[in-house]
């Protein structure tokens, strides 16, 4: 699916996916760093690929709600399901806006 997004997003997402689930893959197509520079845009514009079938998306989805589950019932912002829930967390909200699920 291809998703605009600015560089910082996908530099992330595609961290984030490569250390979670590496079968699910996000390419950039393409970045005008120009526009940040000349004042255009706070951040470089890009855009991206991300190759997940439907079922890929959903577990995402899924296991985010299971970081956040995880990371509130124990509730103690120093534990390692609290940090995994800040790092990976986010992608609940990102696949849920592009791909719809």
């Amino acid at each position: 699916m291809k998703i605009e997004t600015d560089m910082p997003t996908y530099e992330r997402l595609k961290r984030c996916l490569s250390e979670r689930f590496p079968d699910v893959k996000v390419q950039l197509i393409t970045s005008d760093p120009m526009l940040k520079k000349l004042g255009f845009a706070e951040k470089v514009p890009c855009t991206i690929d991300v190759i997940a079938t439907d079922n890929q998306a959903e577990q995402i989805m899924d296991d985010a709600i299971d970081l956040e589950v995880r990371a509130f019932m124990i509730d103690d912002a120093n534990s390692e399901e609290w940090k995994q829930y800040e790092q990976y967390g986010w992608l609940f909200d990102f696949f849920l806006y592009h791909f719809g699920h």
